[in-house]
């Protein structure tokens, strides 16, 4: 499976490379993909992600917003999740404490 993610990177950088799409199409339909393997459990695959966003994603000013966005975004969720967490946590605590 980790292949097919490399893969699927490799295919995204010839996309950009060749020109095959435009860079709205390649936003609307591969970029959240492509950003959403940046907490991948495979380190190959998000070197891959990193030689793909350094050359050709975010050389292009298009895409810098976007991609700087998605992962902001993701980093908030998984600190609120981790919040939320630790929140319910003190409480079941709390509450063992009152009885």
């Amino acid at each position: 499976m980790k292949v097919l993610r490399c893969r699927f990177l490799q295919l995204c950088s010839f996309v950009l490379e060749d020109g095959c799409m435009t860079a709205s199409l390649f936003a609307e339909h591969l970029l959240s993909s492509v950003l959403a393997l940046h907490e991948d459990i495979v380190p190959n695959t998000r070197i891959v992600l990193a030689r793909l966003l350094t050359e050709h994603v975010l050389k292009s000013r298009k895409y810098q917003l976007i991609v700087f966005s998605v992962l902001y975004l993701n980093t908030f969720i998984s600190h609120v999740k981790l919040v939320v967490c630790m929140f319910t946590f003190i409480v079941i605590l709390y509450k063992r404490k009152l009885h």
